[in-house]
C-alpha cells in the first residue's frame, strides 16, 4: 500500500497538503496566457530569456510583457518593480 506523502512547509511552518498545493498551481498559473504549463515552458524555456537587457530589466521581464503575463491581473509598473535587476 502506498504511504501518502508528507505536506509541503510553508514559510510559517503550516502545512499544504496536495490539493492546497494543486489549488495554488491553479491560482498562480492564471496569471499567464495559454493557462497550462507545457504553454508557458514553450514560451520561457529557451536560455535565450536568461540575462538583462540594455534598460535593465531582465530578458524574462520583456518576455513576461510580450503578451504572455495578464496585465489586468498585476500591472506592468508592479511587474517591473518584481524583476531583480532593477
Amino acid at each position: 500500500m502506498a504511504r501518502p506523502r508528507k505536506a509541503i512547509a510553508t514559510a510559517v511552518g503550516k502545512k499544504r497538503s496536495f490539493h492546497q498545493e494543486l489549488v495554488l498551481n491553479r491560482w498562480m498559473m492564471g496569471f499567464f496566457k495559454g493557462g497550462n504549463l507545457g504553454a508557458l515552458k514553450l514560451r520561457l524555456g529557451d536560455d535565450r530569456h536568461e540575462g538583462v537587457d540594455e534598460d535593465g530589466q531582465t530578458k524574462f521581464f520583456h518576455e513576461l510583457n510580450r503578451n504572455l503575463f495578464e496585465v489586468d491581473r498585476v500591472s506592468e509598473a508592479d511587474l517591473r518593480r518584481y524583476d531583480c535587476c532593477r
